[in-house]
């Protein structure tokens, strides 16, 4: 089926719903801001020739689903529905307090998913068949096994400022190609916390009796665009090195789709025997490059001793002999892998 965004400038009628959607997030420790855009205000205005309808549908984090008629309607009279869901981490009130402030500083929760009756006013817009597009406004990761496999978009527009509105409605509507690359790991289920790329090697594995197989919901590193990206032509040079000489590494990066777009190009490295426990990977490197259609470009690293260093047990910073293995792809799950040999110690 045909991907929901961008939005099609022809489209006729949108329901933008939620609690986020009608007001600007910006953070814990922002100011007030001296002119703010909500995503509403955004849609509206990128979408001028179109019937844009609004229902808050509930609030951040109360039990009321009085709203949800409204919100139902609005979907179903509309060529999409813009779900603008999440969180909020900075008080309001005159006094300092808000009900709706769900994260930040002594606002801890003990689950990720969207807070209040959110996940239900989700599923219900999403029975009435109007395709879905759901608008993260969050500072944490969120849980999403309700819903994902409900709706045809997500877009992590975490605390974009005072004018997130306008950013929001660009990448809807295509006329910015996002580029982001998730700076987290977002779990699956709550349970799984602490879960991040670069953990020691475990003889538990990566698995639950209740949770087989993939473990992140999205992976440290993870994004998407309105292009794609081929990687080909991993080289490692040279093979093998002493401490004090670097390794250069380089690829191949197609943007294999129809539009200019950006992709970052990230380099992890794994020591594979060490006397010490070592992570299962490390973000060593990243570089960010933009490709118009059908272009390729060869991106290259340069490794030095600094990038394979590690603590022994005496705490001395030390470049061990052995195997490194690289791995360079466009998020910390998945890439093409080569190897190279360290000959020699150095302690610095």
């Amino acid at each position: 089926r045909r991907d929901v965004l961008p939005l099609a400038k022809k489209t006729k009628s949108i329901a933008v719903i939620g609690p986020n959607a009608s007001v600007a997030r910006l953070g814990g420790y922002s100011t007030s801001g001296t002119r703010l855009v909500s995503p509403l205000e955004g849609i509206r205005k990128k979408a001028a020739r179109a019937e844009v309808l609004f229902a808050k549908g509930c609030g951040l984090n109360d039990d009321s689903k009085s709203g949800f008629p409204k919100a139902v309607r609005a979907a179903r009279e509309a060529d999409v529905a813009v779900l603008v869901m999440g969180n909020s981490a900075s008080p309001s009130g005159p006094d300092g307090a808000d009900a709706d402030q769900t994260e930040g500083e002594g606002r801890d929760r003990c689950s990720l998913d969207l807070p209040g009756v959110q996940e239900d006013l989700l599923l219900e817009v999403c029975a009435t068949g109007t395709p879905v597009v759901v608008v993260l406004i969050n500072g944490s990761a969120v849980t999403m096994g309700r819903w994902l496999g409900k709706v045809r978009a997500v877009v992590e527009a975490w605390y974009p400022g005072e004018e997130g509105g306008t950013a929001i409605a660009d990448v809807l509507f295509g006329d910015f190609n996002p580029g982001g690359r998730l700076p987290m790991t977002f779990p699956q289920t709550t349970g799984q916390i602490p879960l991040y790329y670069n953990h020691k090697p475990s003889g538990r594995g990566d698995d639950y009796v209740d949770l087989r197989g993939k473990q992140p919901l999205f992976p440290f590193g993870y994004g998407l665009s309105y292009t794609t990206f081929k990687y080909s032509n991993l080289r490692i040079t040279p093979r093998s090195v002493i401490p004090n000489k670097g390794v250069t590494v380089s690829v191949d990066v197609k943007n294999t789709g129809r539009r200019r777009g950006d992709e970052v190009v990230q380099l992890y490295l794994t020591d594979l025997y060490a006397s010490m426990s070592r992570p299962v990977k490390e973000l060593k490197a990243f570089q960010r490059v933009t490709l118009g259609a059908g272009r390729k470009k060869r991106i290259a690293f340069r490794l030095t001793g600094k990038d394979m260093e590690m603590l022994d047990k005496h705490l001395e910073s030390v470049v061990e002999p052995g195997t490194f293995r690289v791995m360079v792809g466009g998020s910390s799950a998945e890439g093409l892998t080569g190897e190279f040999v360290i000959r020699g110690q150095v302690t610095n």
